[in-house]
C-alpha cells in the first residue's frame, strides 16, 4: 500500500515539472523572453503517462509591415460592394437613435384621454414596426456586401501569397 502511494506521489511530482517546449508564436520564442510564455502542467496527471521531450522549434520569419494604403489598393475592385454595404450600415445605424427619440415622444401619449390614447398607441405601434422592418432588412444586406468584399480580398491575398 505504501509502495503504491510512493509511486503515485513520484508520478505527481514529476508531472508537475513537465513543460511543453514548442512555442506558439515567434514573439514568445525570441531571445530575451522569459519562460512565462511556455506551458506547464499545473495539475496531476495519472501515473504511467510519459512525455518525451522533442525539439520541435520552427524557424520564425519576421512579419513584414504592410501599409494600410496597400491594403486599400488591394480592395479597389470591391469599392461598389463597400459603398452599398456602407449605405445599409448607415441605415441600420440610424434606426436606433430614431427609435430612442420616438420612445421619448411615446411617454406623452400616456397622459392623454382614453380615446386619444387608443388612437396614438396604434400610431406608435406602427411607427415602431417600420424601423424594426427596416433594420430587419438592412442588417443582412449590410452583412452580405461586407462579407462578399472581405472574402474577395482574402482570396486575392491568398492567391498572391501562394
Amino acid at each position: 500500500m505504501n509502495q503504491n502511494l510512493d509511486h503515485a506521489s513520484q508520478g505527481r511530482l514529476s508531472s508537475k515539472h513537465l513543460s511543453i517546449k514548442h512555442s506558439l508564436s515567434c514573439e514568445s520564442s525570441s531571445a530575451g523572453n522569459s519562460s512565462l510564455h511556455s506551458f506547464s502542467v499545473p495539475f496531476d496527471l495519472p501515473v504511467g503517462v510519459d512525455f518525451q521531450e522533442r525539439n520541435t522549434e520552427i524557424p520564425c520569419q519576421q512579419a513584414k509591415e504592410v501599409s494600410l494604403r496597400r491594403l486599400a489598393y488591394l480592395n479597389k475592385p470591391e469599392v461598389p460592394q463597400f459603398i452599398v454595404g456602407s449605405v445599409f450600415a448607415i441605415i441600420n445605424g440610424v434606426v436606433f437613435p430614431i427609435s430612442g427619440i420616438a420612445l421619448s415622444s411615446v411617454i406623452n401619449t400616456y397622459y392623454e384621454p382614453p380615446a386619444k390614447l387608443r388612437k396614438d398607441s396604434k400610431f406608435w405601434a406602427l411607427f415602431f414596426a417600420v424601423p424594426g422592418m427596416v433594420s430587419f432588412l438592412a442588417l443582412p444586406v449590410r452583412t452580405y456586401f461586407f462579407g462578399v468584399a472581405g472574402s474577395k480580398l482574402i482570396r486575392r491575398i491568398r492567391l498572391m501569397t501562394f
